[in-house]
């Protein structure tokens, strides 16, 4: 089953997404949400030109306070 499939959103506030999902993924996880958030981003923002985190892995954190 591709990772994806199971990701579970439960939250969305702003601009931070809290997401669970099994941490043999975290790579392809992490880079198709932050895909996601940039197309969205891109798209909606005018003054946007890329809305994704160039280091993803700047985006695993346990708790906002860590992002």
């Amino acid at each position: 089953m591709d990772a994806y499939k199971s990701l579970k959103m439960v939250n969305y506030v702003h601009d931070e997404i809290n997401i669970e999902f099994n941490t043999d993924h975290v790579e392809i996880v992490v880079t198709t949400v932050n895909d996601i958030i940039g197309d969205c981003f891109q798209a909606t923002m005018n003054k946007v030109k890329d809305g994704r985190e160039t280091d993803w892995t700047k985006l695993v954190v346990e708790n906002w306070s860590q992002k």
